[in-house]
């Protein structure tokens, strides 16, 4: 049996997040890296593949190779934590975060 997980954070979509990201995505990827491999926990921080804000390709990539090989009696773990704006139908243009 093996054990490998894949965490996917996302915090930068569309053009205002691309310079202004919000950062949430990779503290929370962070902490539960550090909370699966810890004393206790079933993964080793060598069983874990981490992406922050990759392309569809790269985490197609990722779950393809997460995926690969794995048995029956195999954990895998795909983790997928996004946070970004939702726009109103009449405000197609955000220019702050604080606009709502």
């Amino acid at each position: 049996m093996t054990n490998k997980a894949l965490l996917v954070g996302v915090d930068r979509t569309g053009a205002w997040l691309q310079s202004n990201p919000l950062g949430v995505a990779s503290k929370t990827i962070q902490a539960l890296r550090e909370t699966i491999t810890s004393e206790h926990a079933p993964f080793q921080a060598t069983d874990i593949e981490t992406l922050i804000n990759p392309d569809a390709q790269q985490a197609r990539q990722a779950i393809a190779r997460l995926c690969t090989n794995a048995e029956p009696s195999d954990l895998r773990l795909l983790y997928f934590f996004g946070s970004g704006l939702m726009e109103a139908e009449t405000k197609k243009n955000l220019p702050s975060i604080c606009q709502y």
